[in-house]
């Protein structure tokens, strides 16, 4: 967005090494367009440039999504070799500036401020990088070139808190003005809850994320949005494979009959809870509910000792935005049986 402030950054540690690197003397800049739902809402404008010592990446992105204009400035310095110098990240919204982040390095130490948040000082690690959950596609990008400099490493750590991990899903293979490009496909964990579908060219970078949290996202670098279907069935093929996943891991073994053994009842009909009660489950339906003392359990049942827990019916939440496959085992920790997933 024309209108963001600018920002003076200040850079604490310039790292210097006789080894040469591809990143000196590096110049690129580049544009993904921004989608909420397939629809576009905005774009991010991204530069690389580099000296001999330091690279400098900075993005700017706007939205409009139904009225509502926002946008991220960011600006991190890096290393010739990728590794964090300092970073600075805010969010624009209503004339209000949220979600800042800053990361400094001085000496050995590490600091991270994040509004609403403690400062984070950390020692600083071999191998880090910085990420904020609004974090732009361009500083995503160097993110990712960063992870496979490290080789052969399975996860690298995040600042604030966490690391990162990408599995290679394989490749897919877009048609871009009649030719035939093939993509590499990863799910990335670790920047957001769950999980976001990346596409990467031959060269590391960053070509389409597809993520979803609070809200549905689709960055796609212009010049390839004609595969915008690609991408968008891309991440519903991963999404639907984690949660075949989460079924498995979860579901546990089942016994063709259930006691549950003692409980209090609210059965959503009666003003009063029912006190030390029994429910006989049988392939998977509740069968009989009754007094404890009364009830007769089967001889083959699995009995479950709820004394001092509250059983209660299944609740519906008719006002959800399922906006990734995480929030099914969220939903059901929490009690929540059935959704009205408004809007997907």
């Amino acid at each position: 967005m024309k209108n963001l402030l600018k920002c003076t950054f200040l850079v604490l540690l310039s790292a210097c090494s006789s080894e040469t690197s591809e990143w000196q003397n590096f110049n690129d800049e580049g544009v993904f367009l921004v989608y909420r739902r397939q629809s576009q809402i905005g774009k991010e404008s991204y530069s690389i440039t580099s000296t001999k010592d330091t690279i400098t990446v900075t993005s700017i992105q706007g939205e409009n999504e139904r009225g509502r204009i926002s946008g991220v400035e960011s600006k991190l310095f890096l290393t010739t070799h990728l590794e964090p110098l300092s970073y600075f990240s805010r969010r624009i919204s209503n004339n209000d500036t949220t979600n800042i982040i800053k990361m400094e390095i001085q000496g050995d130490k590490v600091s991270v401020w994040e509004k609403h948040f403690d400062v984070v000082v950390s020692d600083r690690k071999d191998a880090f990088f910085l990420v904020n959950s609004n974090i732009p596609a361009g500083i995503e990008m160097m993110l990712y070139h960063y992870y496979f400099k490290q080789h052969n490493a399975s996860s690298i750590p995040t600042l604030p808190r966490g690391e990162v991990s990408l599995t290679h899903k394989g490749e897919d293979i877009v048609k871009i003005k009649g030719e035939d490009v093939a993509l590499d496909r990863y799910v990335v964990e670790g920047i957001n809850w769950g999980g976001r579908t990346i596409w990467l060219d031959k060269s590391k970078n960053l070509v389409a994320v597809v993520k979803a949290n609070t809200q549905i996202r689709e960055l796609i670098k212009e010049g390839y949005e004609e595969a915008k279907s690609l991408f968008i069935k891309g991440n519903v093929e991963e999404q639907m494979a984690q949660l075949t996943d989460y079924t498995t891991a979860l579901k546990g073994e089942e016994s063709e009959i259930t006691a549950l053994v003692g409980g209090n009842v609210v059965d959503g009909v009666q003003d009063d809870v029912k006190k030390n009660m029994t429910i006989i489950i049988e392939n998977g339906k509740i069968k009989q509910i009754g007094s404890s003392p009364e009830i007769t359990i089967p001889e083959n049942a699995k009995v479950i000792d709820v004394s001092g827990k509250t059983l209660i019916p299944g609740m519906w939440d008719m006002h959800a935005h399922s906006n990734q496959v995480q929030w099914a085992p969220a939903y059901l920790a929490g009690g929540v049986t059935t959704i009205r997933d408004n809007g997907n």
